[in-house]
This record gives C-alpha cells, structure tokens and sequence, in this order.
C-alpha cells in the first residue's frame, strides 16, 4: 500500500518489477486482502467485532499516516491491515463470495475502517464539485466578446442593450446574447447593365465594402444573416450608379473621372446605410465596358469623333505657327532696321568728332601734323615683304626722307 498513489502506478511499478526481476508479481485479489485482514477470524475485524483508535489509524481527519508498525500486527503477523491508509486490489468485491478462508467456507460482513486517505478524497471531491457547479452558473451569466465583434443582449427577443466592447461582461441567465463581426465585409458585382442618357447601354463592374455600425439596428434589419445586408446595400448602390449613369452621355462617363460621378452616389448610399446600422467604407466602379453588338459601332465612332479633333486642333496649331513665324520675322526686320540706322548715327557722329579733333590739331601746329601723317604713311606702306611701290623720287611721299621739315623739297 502507497499513500495518494492511484491504481495506474501501482499496476505501473509492478510491471517494472517484472522486467527488472524476472518474475510475475500482482496485486492480492479483493478475497485475498480480506483473509488477510481477518487473520483467520470470522469477525469484521482481526481485533474482534470492534476496533479502537489505540489498534489502527483512522477516524481522525488531521493525523497524517504514521510509518508501518505503529500499531500492533494481526495473528499472521502483518501491520496497518485497516486505517491508515486504503489498498489497492486485483478485482472487485464479490458480494456471493465468502471470506473466511482462501477457499470461502462462511462469509462475514465485510468493513474496513477508512483512514485518512479516503477522507481527503471525499473532500476533494466535493471541492471539486463545487468548483464545477458554480462554473456552470457562471458560464450563464457572463459572456466575451472579441476584438473583431460587437455583441447586443436580448431579453425574450427584446434587445435590451448593444454595442458591447471587447472583454467580459454580464447578464442574467435569461437573456440571449448575439454577436456579429465588424471587420469590414467586400463584394463585388459584375456585368450589371446600366443605361446611358442616349439609351446607350454599359456593362459596369462594382464593388462594395461595408461593416456594422450599430449592431442594434443591424440585428433589427437583418437578424444574423450577413448575406442579406451585403445584398441590400448592393442594391443601394446599384441605384445610385444607374442615377448617376441615366444623367451621363457615354463620352462624358468615358473621358471623365469614375469619382466624378459617383461621388454622388457615395454621399447617398451612405445615409441609407446608416439607417440600417451600417457604415458603407467604400464603393466604386471597377470596369465599364459595352455589349458585343454595339462595341465596334461605338468605337469606330469615337474613332471618327477623335479624328475630327484631331485634325482641327493640327488646323489650329499650323495657323498658329505661322502667324508666330510672321510676327518673329517682322520684329527681326524692325530690329535689324533699328540697329543699322542707330550704327551709321554713331559712326557719323564719331567721324565728326574725329575730323574736329584732326582740325584742331593741325591748326596748332601744321608741321608737326603733317610730319605725323607722313609717318604713319610710310608705317603702313613700307617693310612689308613682296610689296612694289612706283613713286617718283621727288614726289611729297618722300618728303621727310630727304631733310627734316621737308626741306630738300623747297
């Protein structure tokens, strides 16, 4: 026997005993154990028909389990056959079977006293019993909500409060709690046809993101089914684009911006989603395309269309650029024009000055100026190779090479 040892370990420890030993060991059956205890008598205890706390350990909840031969043995000998601790059998008892002797010639009232092993078992059940029925009484009264939920309470189908954040709260058993989720929810939706305000039709591809706003009036339109929400404000915004469509020629919805004409609809849906408890995040056109029987009349149309463009805006351009070259071309003539007549006033002006100055210095000393004149004559006509000059010896040119003032020349 082992205090707070189960019957799994003790089957465990025998096996163990076998492979270390080589022989076979078991627990004693429920007979055996009881033909021991007795000790040959035939009464409920090898002590007689009672047993006091001076003869075994038991009936006292705060002794602990005291070391083998405490207490007096039975007749074969053997210690703590009742109290102390319980013992683990073979089998179970049999209510038919007599335990007197190993064979079973009477059988006596089988009783055990208990020690405290079975008591603190006992305790420990009910601890644990109480553990597990005040679990369960909770588990009605509290609930959680994640970080991705929002929960409402109900009350006999009443809601009796929403928007319950993330963590534990409280209710009565009676209420009923349902919780939705608020990330945002995406669907999209393709090959819708919409009409233009030339009778024009357009495939257009859309999508819609959408999450709960306020989980009371979202409950109150659709219960739980999430399905029927996204098909609901698919229509909203189906409306709106063909509104926005309706008003549009083709060229206006293909050359201009998808926002351009949408945003109304945003604006509108939006409201009507707040009044069934949603928030539209987001809704816009993907793709606008055309039937197959119209696509190519369209587009050799649009071809035409942007020819015709074309060609006028190159009209516009090539007038442009000659009226451009002209006026460039006049300005340079005037520039020009201006600049000439501004340079021969300046060399006039500057020759004037210069013939004044020459005037006035011949005046003050005729000699010298002509002598001056001579030198820069001679200066730029003789020395330079290859030149030829046929001039008569006595001519003036040579005047200042003969004598100086000239005066060979007199």
């Amino acid at each position: 026997a082992a205090n707070y040892v189960d019957r799994y370990r003790h089957l465990a420890y025998l096996d163990w005993l076998h492979r270390k030993t080589g022989r076979k060991y078991r627990l004693l059956s429920e007979a055996e154990w009881e033909y021991v205890a007795r000790a040959g008598t035939t009464t409920p205890w090898h002590t007689g028909s009672t047993i006091t706390q001076n003869q075994a350990n038991f009936g006292n909840p705060d002794k602990a389990p005291g070391p083998v031969g405490l207490y007096p043995p039975n007749r074969f000998g053997v210690f703590d056959m009742h109290g102390n601790v319980e013992e683990w059998v073979e089998d179970c008892i049999d209510p038919k079977r007599d335990y007197a002797s190993s064979t079973g010639n009477s059988r006596p009232r089988r009783t055990r006293a208990r020690g405290r092993s079975a008591d603190m078992t006992q305790q420990l059940q009910r601890i644990i019993g109480a553990i597990i029925a005040v679990g369960v009484a909770l588990s009605f009264c509290v609930f959680t909500v994640s970080e991705n939920e929002v929960a409402i309470r109900t009350q006999f189908r009443e809601i009796v409060a929403t928007d319950y954040g993330p963590g534990l709260h409280f209710k009565w058993p009676i209420d009923t709690v349902r919780k939705f989720e608020k990330r945002i929810v995406s669907r999209s939706f393709e090959g819708e046809t919409f009409l233009t305000s030339e009778n024009r039709g357009l495939i257009v591809d859309y999508y819609v993101k959408w999450r709960i706003k306020d989980a009371g009036r979202y409950a109150q339109s659709f219960g739980v089914d999430t399905e029927a929400a996204g098909q609901r404000l698919a229509d909203i915004v189906k409306d709106g684009i063909k509104n926005a469509v309706a008003q549009r020629t083709l060229q206006q919805i293909v050359s201009a911006e998808r926002t351009a004409f949408t945003g109304d609809m945003f604006d509108r849906a939006s409201k009507s989603a707040e009044s069934l408890g949603l928030e539209l995040v987001d809704a816009r056109v993907q793709k606008i395309g055309l039937p197959p029987d119209v696509e190519s009349r369209v587009y050799a149309s649009m071809q035409q269309s942007f020819g015709r463009l074309a060609r006028q805006l190159r009209g516009e351009g090539e007038k442009e650029a000659l009226r451009i070259r002209a006026e460039a071309d006049r300005k340079r003539t005037e520039i020009l024009a201006v600049a000439a007549r501004d340079s021969l006033k300046i060399r006039g002006e500057g020759d004037a000055k210069a013939a004044a100055l020459y005037s006035a210095a011949y005046g003050r000393n005729p000699e010298f100026y002509s002598f001056y004149r001579s030198l820069q004559a001679y200066k730029n006509s003789l020395g330079k190779e290859g030149d030829i000059m046929v001039v008569s010896p006595d001519s003036d040119f040579f005047r200042y090479m003969r004598g100086p003032g000239g005066a060979g020349n007199r």
